[in-house]
C-alpha cells in the first residue's frame, strides 16, 4: 500500500491518534476512505471513456480507408 511497511502505518496510526483523538479517528478513516473511493471510481471512468474515444477512432479510420 504505497510502499509503505508495517512501521510506517503504525506510527501514522499512532500520530493520528494522537493529533484527531480516539473519537475523531473513525470519521477522519471514512472520510479518506470515501475519497480514494471516490477518485477511484472518476479514474475508471475516465480509462473506460478513452477507451471507448479509441475504438470510435479505429472504427472511423477503418471505414475511412474502405471508402478510398
Amino acid at each position: 500500500m504505497f510502499g509503505l511497511g508495517l512501521t510506517e502505518i503504525l506510527i501514522l496510526a499512532l500520530v493520528l491518534l494522537l493529533f484527531f483523538g480516539p473519537y475523531k479517528v473513525n470519521d477522519v478513516a471514512k472520510s479518506i476512505g470515501q475519497g480514494f473511493r471516490k477518485f477511484k471510481e472518476a479514474k475508471d471512468e475516465i480509462e473506460i471513456s478513452a477507451q471507448d474515444q479509441e475504438k470510435l477512432d479505429r472504427h472511423s479510420k477503418s471505414g475511412k480507408n474502405k471508402d478510398s
